[in-house]
């Protein structure tokens, strides 16, 4: 799904999927089984930037605690672990 100004394009595309699981997820998202599909692209393509933007973080060093809310013991952890 794209836009093209401000019209969404959609596109058939042809695509094996497990039925239960996507009625299951129409059933919990309250939309067609189409819009649960696309809706599960979208956040496959978010989650995908959230992760770019949080290697990018890390690789300039993590998030400084400048107000002194992290204990030390949890920046300890976090310090040996590798996660900021």
């Amino acid at each position: 799904m794209y836009t093209f100004g401000k019209i969404m394009v959609l596109a058939r595309k042809n695509v094996m999927v497990d039925p239960h699981r996507v009625r299951e997820l129409a059933k919990h998202l309250g939309t067609s089984e189409s819009e649960a599909i696309r809706a599960a692209v979208d956040g496959a393509l978010h989650w995908h930037e959230v992760e770019a933007a949080a290697r990018k973080l890390r690789r300039r060093g993590g998030i400084e605690d400048v107000f002194g809310r992290v204990s030390a013991d949890a920046a300890s952890r976090n310090a040996t672990s590798g996660t900021a």
